[in-house]
């Protein structure tokens, strides 16, 4: 499989996706990677979302995400999760590893995975976090589980506070 590289245009990150796949930014807090004609919210997707910021208060990683599995568990009322943990890391953040199943309104079972950073600050009072969500239908989340992984790997964040230059971008080229 061929590779495009996709740089964030506010210069937070870059990622590898697959040549062809649609790039969708509108309504996404990031970029949304899906194969052309499927719709990315009931088939095959992977999304990026840039480091979202909460102020005023310090959210922990399980709470924040057992409140969106809520909203989802709305939509779809046979999600399942099949695995759910939550890790603390050093200069208090978080790791986060979710996976699902469900049946979207297509009627087909889904997977997914969903990769969480979470990084807090109790003197600020605010929480940053971001994720990586791949998902697809089960039938073919065998195939894409490589294309994601490769996705995954190659996502490369970016110096803040300025303009991305060349040599920032060159891991993802």
């Amino acid at each position: 499989m061929s590779y495009d590289t996709y740089l964030d245009p506010e210069g937070e990150f870059c990622v590898k996706y697959p040549v062809g796949w649609q790039v969708l930014t509108h309504g996404v807090p990031g970029v949304l990677f899906t194969p052309r004609g499927e719709d990315p919210r009931e088939g095959a997707s992977a999304v990026f979302t840039r480091m979202l910021g909460v102020t005023g208060r310090v959210i922990p990683a399980r709470q924040d995400l057992e409140h969106h599995l809520e909203a989802m568990r709305r939509r779809y009322p046979d999600l399942r999760i099949v695995s759910f943990s939550v890790e603390p890391m050093p200069q208090e953040s978080e790791r986060a590893f979710v996976e699902a199943t469900w049946t979207n309104l297509r009627r087909e079972p889904m997977q997914a995975v969903l990769l969480g950073r979470y990084l807090h600050s109790r003197v600020a009072n605010f929480t940053m976090k971001q994720w990586r969500v791949f998902q697809a239908q089960q039938v073919a989340w065998r195939s894409l589980e490589p294309v994601f992984m490769a996705m995954a790997r190659s996502y490369t964040p970016l110096p803040r506070n300025r303009a991305p230059s060349e040599a920032d971008t060159a891991p993802c080229r």
